[in-house]
């Protein structure tokens, strides 16, 4: 597999080709071009279109241009710094475990198998949205908008906040439903919680294990 679509391998040609064409002008979400007819932002959601934007391009083309803004704004986001969650603190009490450092572990290691599968399963499969007043359809799959459909009679003479509001309502939506709200913090078994508690101490670890005094 090509290297460059690592992390991307669920995509397949036409939908990757898509995204790369907005790796090139990769910049942190909510930065603007002069040039973008549409900007999409991630945390908070929100689309904006150029005041003059049906003169830059044809209506029909407007769904194409928001796949791309979606990729710029993934793109922006995977570039910017990210700062992992500090660990648990504290020592556990593995009176659950019945004080056997190997069965957290094992409880742990069932937690994190379930939870890679659930997720495998719920960011592979396909997501699709239509939005509250029927003028915008969108799809996702793998994280990726892959598709926006816009009804160009409609974006020809609707005022431009509607036509970002329905954009908005199709794309906040795919992000919801790509992965489900039990799935976006990690895994939280109690045993991986314990573990990563005591991730901070190798030193009790190494106890644990039996591997030290």
């Amino acid at each position: 597999m090509d290297d460059r679509r690592w992390g991307f391998a669920g995509l397949d040609d036409a939908e990757y080709a898509q995204f790369a064409r907005s790796v090139s002008s990769a910049r942190p979400s909510g930065v603007e071009r002069r040039d973008d007819v549409v900007v999409v932002t991630l945390d908070p959601d929100g689309v904006s279109l150029a005041d003059d934007w049906r003169a830059r391009i044809d209506p029909s083309r407007l769904g194409e241009e928001v796949v791309v803004a979606a990729a710029r704004a993934v793109a922006g986001a995977l570039a910017a710094p990210v700062f992992p969650p500090a660990a648990p603190s504290g020592v556990p009490d593995l009176a659950p475990w019945g004080g056997s450092f190997a069965r957290l572990v094992e409880d742990a290691s069932r937690d994190v198998a379930r939870f890679s599968a659930a997720a495998t399963v719920a960011v592979g499969r396909v997501v699709e949205r239509t939005s509250a007043g029927g003028h915008v359809r969108g799809a996702a799959r793998h994280g990726t908008v892959t598709a926006v459909t816009v009804d160009a009679g409609w974006a020809r003479s609707a005022h431009v906040r509607d036509v970002e509001a329905e954009l908005l309502d199709v794309l906040a939506g795919l992000r919801r439903e790509a992965v489900p709200e039990a799935l976006k913090h990690g895994p939280s078994h109690p045993a991986t919680v314990a573990l990563q508690q005591l991730a901070g101490d190798p030193a009790l670890v190494a106890r644990l294990a039996g591997m030290a005094p």
